[in-house]
């Protein structure tokens, strides 16, 4: 075997990456069909009834917390389209500062129409360094769901194969979520 040229590394790359998300995808919907959604038409779905296609809900546990406790984020998505989404990006504050993870992590859940799923992201802790405890007690999260994808499942010869149909209109979508601290949460 012979070295690529210099000139063929970035299409090599392109074409890795591309293999990459494939196999994610496809390793993401591996779960039954009521998970990931049946396949649609090729094209974007259109205005359905002129709403947001997805609805987004924030959740923290436990709630009330004590200092330095560690709690669970989640989000519920309400997929109001006519077919799967997937590929969810958000971003997420915690008393209006940005926490980094988010900015390269993409959430591979499949949400199939007219479901509600709860999609649990990174947890965080009620006060860590560089954020301070809040001062009036009230831990505010604001999340984002900055972008999502249209996908569609699709039967070949080789297996099932999900392919990206397009963007999700109308976001980013935001909800906050909001847990009390409290010196003893018994």
């Amino acid at each position: 075997m012979r070295p690529a040229s210099p000139d063929t590394v970035p299409a090599m790359r392109r074409a890795a990456a591309a293999g990459a998300l494939a196999a994610a995808l496809g390793a993401a919907f591996a779960a039954p069909p009521t998970v990931g959604g049946a396949a649609g038409a090729s094209e974007a779905p259109g205005d359905e009834e002129r709403r947001p296609p997805l609805a987004l809900t924030a959740r923290l546990a436990p709630s009330p917390a004590g200092p330095e406790t560690l709690l669970r984020l989640s989000v519920d998505v309400d997929n109001r389209g006519e077919r799967a989404v997937s590929a969810l990006r958000f971003a997420v504050a915690a008393e209006g500062r940005e926490i980094p993870v988010y900015r390269d992590t993409v959430f591979l859940a499949a949400v199939a129409p007219g479901e509600r799923r709860t999609v649990p992201l990174h947890n965080l802790w009620t006060s860590e360094g560089g954020r301070p405890p809040p001062a009036d007690g009230r831990l505010d999260v604001e999340v984002a769901l900055v972008e999502a994808s249209w996908v569609a499942r699709e039967a070949t010869a080789d297996g099932v194969v999900w392919r990206i149909v397009g963007p999700v209109p109308d976001l980013p979508l935001k909800a906050t979520a909001t847990v009390e601290i409290v010196a003893d949460p018994r």
